[in-house]
């Protein structure tokens, strides 16, 4: 009995089913290390963000890390319409509306530009949510951020968590407190 599956249709299914999973595999998303997520878009730039830890005491500055990295066997171009490069937004976790934009409180030059990455090449942008914003209220928080160039490449969203200010005292305040009441304390012996 003859097989019906021969080399040449081995060849045409190489040929139709390789080019799928190389122009679909890009796309899916893969999450990284802790506090980091990345996403692979159809531009060949693999953008990630990530935040310095993930849980903040509320009040303390969020340091954010973009990364794009052209992940294609040739140049990338990321064409940009002003000085923005990028923007972030932070959302309640199950909310809508963002409770902080990163881009609403700057201004940027209204100047076209291209930005090119070499094969493997890596641009960096750094951020601080901090004192231009309200204090975040404790709770859990998504962060979504992505490239402002013509092709708006986002990461997956992270999630991190502010915990209220806490009214215990740390040990180094209580050490504070320990020399302040021996020097108290060292103080009324001289003076009797």
């Amino acid at each position: 009995m003859q097989s019906s599956f021969n080399r040449n249709n081995f060849m045409i299914l190489t040929l139709v089913v390789a080019p799928f999973f190389t122009s679909v595999l890009p796309v899916m998303a893969q999450k990284g290390a802790v506090g980091k997520r990345a996403v692979k878009g159809g531009s060949w730039v693999d953008l990630q963000v990530s935040t310095n830890t993930l849980k903040y005491t509320a009040g303390e500055p969020i340091q954010v890390t973009l990364k794009a990295t052209n992940t294609q066997h040739k140049d990338a171009y990321l064409k940009f319409s002003s000085g923005q490069r990028f923007d972030f937004k932070v959302f309640k976790v199950g909310g809508k509306e963002p409770v902080y934009v990163w881009s609403a409180t700057k201004m940027f030059t209204q100047a076209t530009s291209t930005i090119k990455l070499k094969m493997g090449e890596r641009q960096i942008y750094n951020a601080e949510i901090g004192s231009e914003m309200d204090e975040l209220a404790p709770g859990r928080y998504r962060l979504e951020a992505h490239l402002t160039n013509s092709s708006q490449i986002r990461a997956l969203p992270i999630e991190f968590a502010i915990v209220g200010k806490s009214a215990v005292p740390s040990a180094a305040s209580e050490k504070a407190q320990e020399i302040q009441t021996i020097t108290a304390k060292s103080r009324l012996k001289y003076q009797d």
